[in-house]
């Protein structure tokens, strides 16, 4: 029995990872980091406190004003991504530079999933302290 039988359909093409450049990281590696990233950024307090409430009351007034909740203003989550990506680096230390490891596809990921995630509590009003 081949390995791939045993677990399905599994690509054990050793020199696949030569023909990547070694700085960028593998799928596997930039999902986990995706992952990890993300929770990272929901349960850093300081990131709440400096980014959060205001990105919270612009897309308020946005949302009140247009009336139109069905645009993506994944935009607007940025500068908290950019700052808890330079966060997450810093705090685990890691060797690569940051432009290696936090791509541009990875980063706006980030954002859409923040501006998904917190879409419902923004619009109904529940993102306030003390409510």
């Amino acid at each position: 029995m081949k390995l791939n039988e045993f677990f399905g359909h599994i690509n054990l093409d050793l020199d696949q990872d030569k023909n990547r450049d070694s700085n960028s990281p593998s799928k596997e590696e930039e999902i986990q980091l995706g992952d990890d990233l993300f929770w990272y950024i929901l349960d850093h307090d300081d990131l709440h406190k400096k980014h959060f409430m205001p990105i919270a009351k612009e897309l308020e007034k946005k949302y009140k004003n247009t009336k139109d909740n069905s645009s993506h203003d994944w935009k607007e989550w940025a500068p908290m991504v950019n700052s808890g990506c330079m966060k997450y680096w810093k705090e685990k230390k890691i060797e690569k530079h940051p432009t290696d490891v936090f791509t541009k596809e990875l980063r706006k990921e980030i954002c859409k999933r923040l501006e998904k995630h917190y879409r419902d509590s923004i619009t109904k009003d529940e993102h306030k302290l003390g409510k």
